[in-house]
């Protein structure tokens, strides 16, 4: 006896059960997104109603310094840390502390307990940096 040959618009069990398990794991894949998409949401709602400066790990601190001394031969800058707020208008404000301004042979140039740099969030969202204001305090 011969098994009955499924007909060109109909589909083998097995197809329809792995289509399933891919539909499912789009959909798991899907919310795990979404879940994080919030959560970073919430983060940030919770950066800007507090006010409260976030700090960046020492790595990001590392690669701040050495981008900016390569911008100069003579001058050397060092941060004592780094930390990010969001300002209320939602734009980013990068806070410098401990800011130590040196010519390279070592000759101290200035010292600034702290730099502050806003940065305009219509240029970040275009894919530029752009400084949109500066606050310094504590220069010696």
């Amino acid at each position: 006896m011969k098994t009955p040959e499924p007909s060109k618009n109909e589909e083998h069990p097995e197809t329809r059960r792995a289509d399933g398990k891919g539909r499912r794991l789009r959909t798991g894949l899907g919310m795990m997104l979404s879940l994080a998409v919030a959560v970073f949401l919430i983060v940030v709602l919770a950066l800007v109603l507090s006010g409260r400066p976030l700090p960046l790990p020492d790595f990001a601190r590392v690669m701040v310094e050495e981008r900016v001394n390569a911008l100069s031969e003579d001058v050397v800058i060092n941060l004592g840390g780094l930390n990010l707020s969001i300002e209320r208008d939602g734009s980013p404000l990068v806070l410098m502390r401990d800011v130590r301004v040196a010519q390279r042979d070592g000759g101290s140039l200035a010292h600034l307990n702290s730099l502050g740099i806003g940065l305009s969030l219509e240029r970040l969202l275009r894919g530029s940096v752009a400084v949109s204001r500066m606050r310094l305090e504590g220069a010696q």
